[in-house]
């Protein structure tokens, strides 16, 4: 069984629109969808916006299905300057912006690093599936940072300087946090919408329909090439 986890409906949709034979189900406040997805055993789910929201998604995913992995599909704001919009994230690392990670270090769950490491097997499954596609969309690998607050012109400097993230969301790093206390691997995926020249809401709500779509699509290559090792 592998959880899928969006945080918006559009992010959502591309996954619901596959699953074969659906059955629904109402728990936590959420809406779970189980059924096959390209002939594996999913539970898909819109968790809403934030840290909190995702936290709680994934803790109630792992409780109910005990996923043998979690896969975060969405969008995300571009922090690199190379980056384009369209252009498609898969995390190596990820962490909280807004949160101060020695807290982390010196209590519960008492990381060694600054960041919450992706999974190995389902980053080699990433890269295969990148390489099979070499003129597709194009797919960059590296650190995801997430935080309670959409990112434009404020913040962007200090988060790049203290973390040097490809992307800005604002649910990833909860999803990452509560799989790593679950011992659940995960990875995610996210496309650009927005970047610091291509910015704000209005970008992000006219480039969002596309690049949900592309990171669906990326999503299902990855799990194929995961069912395959």
């Amino acid at each position: 069984m592998i959880g899928i986890l969006c945080a918006v409906e559009r992010e959502f949709a591309p996954f619901s629109e596959r699953i074969d034979n659906p059955v629904t189900t109402r728990a936590a406040g959420l809406e779970w969808v189980c059924g096959t997805l390209a002939g594996q055993a999913v539970v898909a789910v819109c968790c809403g916006i934030g840290k909190v929201n995702a936290a709680i998604a994934t803790q109630a995913l792992i409780d109910r299905w005990n996923p043998t992995a979690l896969i975060n599909s969405g969008t995300a704001g571009g922090m690199d300057e190379s980056l384009e919009v369209y252009d498609t994230i898969v995390s190596t690392q990820l962490a909280h912006h807004d949160f101060d990670h020695k807290t982390l270090q010196g209590h519960h769950p008492f990381m060694t690093e600054d960041f919450f490491a992706a999974d190995a097997d389902w980053l080699a499954a990433a890269r295969a599936a990148a390489a099979k596609h070499p003129h597709g969309p194009r797919v960059f690998f590296g650190r995801m940072v997430a935080g309670e607050a959409f990112i434009e012109d404020e913040f962007r400097a200090a988060i790049n300087q203290k973390h040097a993230p490809l992307s800005v969301d604002m649910e990833s790093s909860a999803m990452a946090h509560a799989a790593l206390v679950n011992n659940v691997p995960f990875l995610s995926i996210r496309t650009i919408t927005d970047t610091a020249t291509h910015k704000g809401v209005a970008s992000f709500m006219e480039n969002l329909p596309h690049a949900a779509d592309l990171s669906c699509k990326f999503a299902l290559a990855v799990m194929a090439e995961m069912d395959a090792l």
